[in-house]
């Protein structure tokens, strides 16, 4: 059995990070070790998304005038998840109060008066 290894642009991929950021990195002269290395060493961008999501959900507040986690932040997993996190806010904000709303009815049906 032979095994094909994954090129460095399936790996920015499986990271959640679009072939556009892939080839920034490309074209500005990274070399392929390189690449492997900033992927291998990024946070999944959807698993982080949802991290901030479930944060956005329950404090809301902390993201009020946050744009940058660090100077130093790698290849951007954090503005990438954050952005999307901007960008669906309205979405967010109906979805919270729909499950805040669904958990209070479930939490006063199961009380016993």
């Amino acid at each position: 059995i032979r095994i094909r290894r994954l090129t460095p642009l399936e790996c920015f991929r499986l990271m959640g990070f679009s072939d556009e950021d892939f080839w920034k990195a490309k074209e500005a002269g990274v070399s392929d070790s390189q690449l492997y290395k900033q992927a291998g060493n990024s946070i999944v961008v959807d698993v982080l998304y949802y991290i901030f999501l479930e944060l956005y959900v329950a404090m809301p507040y902390l993201f009020d005038d946050i744009r940058l986690s660090s100077f130093f932040s790698g290849i951007g997993a954090f503005e990438k998840a954050l952005k999307r996190l901007h960008e669906n806010t309205d979405f967010l904000l109906k979805i919270g109060f729909y499950i805040i709303a669904i958990s209070t009815l479930k939490m006063i049906a199961e009380a016993e008066f």
